[in-house]
């Protein structure tokens, strides 16, 4: 039987797949390559290294970060995705990562958090995931920040 990965991410509220850019970004990647994996799911990645999420384990090892986790698993289970792509796709696949990565995943912060059209339905299903006391005391804070 082969071994299981554990992938460390966010929690998944019901109604989207993951809130987490980048914990979506490594569950596809072990999905498409049928890496099998189990989920724990944290909501403070305060004890995450690196004190982000995602993280995953391997043989009591910890590693950080999505871009060295696929860069692990690709390595350690010999993935071949791309070894049918010439220099110019990898290229042009690495400028389309970077662009998604570091530019358009502030377009969607922004509408998430600040735009009055949807972040009023973000920020519920956001509050869903909340436990108790949190969720009733999240809704004050945030509203005293804004003003």
């Amino acid at each position: 039987m082969p071994e299981t990965i554990t992938l460390h991410q966010f929690p998944r509220p019901k109604m989207v797949a993951n809130l987490g850019f980048f914990c979506m970004k490594v569950e596809v990647f072990m999905r498409i390559t049928s890496i099998p994996y189990q989920i724990e799911e944290i909501f403070n990645p305060a004890n995450a290294p690196k004190r982000k999420l995602p993280y995953i384990t391997h043989q009591g090892q910890k590693i950080p970060d999505s871009s060295h986790i696929i860069e692990y698993l690709t390595s350690y289970f010999s993935i071949t995705l791309n070894d049918h792509l010439n220099q110019e796709q990898l290229a042009i696949g690495h400028a389309v990562k970077i662009m998604l990565e570091e530019r358009l995943r502030w377009c969607i912060v922004y509408s998430r958090w600040l735009d009055k059209r949807y972040s009023p339905s973000f920020q519920n299903i956001f509050l869903d995931l909340l436990p108790f006391p949190i969720r009733i005391i999240y809704p004050l804070l945030a509203t005293k920040t804004k003003k």
